[in-house]
């Protein structure tokens, strides 16, 4: 994203803050930087720079004495390319900056990281209550990713029912694994990892993989489990009949794929995930997805271009 876009985005954020934070915000400098250096790094013992999106530099206002005067003003930086690689989209960004810029402001007033950070998100907390035997945590973790992995497996294989099996087997071994479970990454990162080796098996154990029929409805909890093309607002049979026939070519052309970059096409087009979080789910680089995703993309395109101008 161009670097004036980006500032003005984090100017926004600054111009909606709430008067009561504006008014007491003196004597501070606004930066923006691709990624933050490695004294920094070091100073705030984090490894990579993409894990740290923003930083303060300054004396809190809550350590300011009487004697608090003619200094350099505070500054607080935030992390272009850190943020834009944990972001899909425009308004995943703006709703990042916001975060950030609250964030570093906490720290501004004097708030130490604990006080501002929940180390550990909601779907941690119900493993580990999980892990402790408390079996009623496992049923909101189901309902909140199940659509999600029968989406990314039918997808995938092509079968509805199957696609349920397995996403059953997913959840199963999810619940096996509470107990030795340690949130190294996030946890839709790691189930999703599960998800995909699953299919992978999957797809060895099985010579051919079954073509599902796109008249068939795929529902999941009155919900769609798969729409490659949005179904048209025309109901006439003749666009209704060409409709179901692209959908069939393109789902045969993603078929065709090799599996590393058909999982690469469904975690991107269809889930809308980032390329820094494909990289960790396939245990890739990111130029390695961007590779995959490249040589997919030109392979759909030699597939469908006779059948689309």
């Amino acid at each position: 994203m161009d670097r004036a876009f980006f500032e003005k985005m984090v100017g926004e954020v600054f111009e909606n803050l709430p008067e009561v934070f504006k008014k007491k915000i003196k004597n501070v400098a606004i930066t923006v930087k691709d990624y933050p250096s490695k004294e920094i790094l070091s100073k705030v013992k984090v490894d990579s720079p993409c894990f740290l999106l923003g930083s303060y530099q300054g004396i809190p206002l809550s350590r300011r004495g009487v004697g608090y005067s003619n200094v350099l003003p505070d500054k607080i930086t935030l992390y272009q390319k850190s943020i834009e690689s944990i972001c899909k989209n425009e308004k995943e960004l703006r709703k990042k900056i916001r975060e950030v810029v609250i964030h570093e402001i906490g720290h501004y007033f004097g708030l130490k990281e604990e006080e501002l950070v929940d180390t550990e998100d909601v779907d941690v907390k119900l493993m580990k209550k999980i892990a402790q035997g408390d079996l009623s945590a496992f049923r909101p973790l189901v309902e909140k990713y199940q659509n999600t992995i029968i989406n990314i497996i039918y997808r995938y294989i092509g079968n509805r029912s199957e696609a349920e099996e397995l996403t059953q087997e997913v959840f199963l071994r999810v619940f096996k694994s509470a107990k030795k479970y340690k949130p190294r990454a996030k946890f839709s990162t790691w189930l999703y990892r599960i998800t995909i080796n699953l299919c992978l098996n999957y797809k060895r154990d099985k010579k051919k993989i079954p073509m599902v029929s796109l008249n068939t409805p795929s529902e999941n909890n009155g919900q769609e489990i798969i729409e490659i093309i949005p179904a048209s607002k025309n109901s006439r049979p003749d666009i209704i009949l060409q409709n179901e026939e692209r959908n069939t070519i393109i789902k045969r052309a993603i078929y065709s794929l090799p599996e590393k970059q058909r999982i690469a096409v469904i975690l991107q087009e269809f889930e809308d995930l980032s390329y820094k979080e494909i990289s960790r789910i396939m245990k890739c680089s990111v130029s390695a997805v961007e590779s995959l995703l490249f040589r997919a993309r030109e392979n759909l395109r030699k597939r469908l271009t006779p059948y689309f101008r």
